[in-house]
């Protein structure tokens, strides 16, 4: 329930919404936000940001009154690992000033990277799919003594939504598989 008054410290550092992993559209986490009482926002995207989602976002949470970041989430090769880290565009004063930031040609050509990112990942993602249906289903399916059957390209894709394909849907998909066995 919406607290009395409005003056309480609630905040969430890292969400996601459906343009990544999440299950909300933008506007839908800014209602669910409000709805828990939340007074800020940090909303992360994988590797680039629609520049739709942030206007989607940014309007919507002016309208409820709840300050909102956005971030950007990268994956790098260092010291031998991949490390992740947050790109946070700050100095943005209002929605129409971010979005114009996420519209310049520098930042524009750091998303079509990271577009290029999320595909090289998406196509990894298939073919641990790929290795599941062929070899990795059997294993298995003989270790729990089950029948698994592969999963087509279609079922991954529903399972993402708008989202950017994942190891974790798939994980989720094949978890969903052997309970329904």
């Amino acid at each position: 329930e919406m607290p009395e008054k409005g003056n309480q410290l609630a905040f969430d550092s890292h969400v996601h919404d459906a343009n990544t992993k999440g299950r909300k559209s933008p506007t839908h986490l800014i209602m669910d936000a409000w709805i828990k009482g939340l007074r800020r926002l940090e909303v992360v995207y994988y590797n680039f940001v629609e520049p739709d989602a942030v206007s989607e976002l940014l309007q919507a949470a002016d309208i409820m009154g709840i300050k909102v970041r956005i971030g950007v989430e990268f994956q790098a090769w260092f010291r031998g690992r991949f490390v992740q880290f947050v790109w946070q565009p700050r100095g943005s004063n209002d929605w129409r000033e971010m979005l114009a930031f996420i519209q310049e040609k520098p930042t524009q050509h750091l998303m079509r990277m990271g577009r290029a990112a999320s595909q090289y990942h998406h196509d990894y993602v298939m073919r641990l799919m790929e290795e599941y249906n062929v070899r990795l289903r059997h294993e298995i399916g003989d270790e729990l003594g089950l029948t698994l059957t592969e999963i087509e390209t279609h079922e991954i894709l529903s399972c993402v939504g708008v989202g950017q394909t994942s190891r974790i849907h798939l994980a989720e998909l094949i978890q969903r598989r052997i309970r329904a066995e």
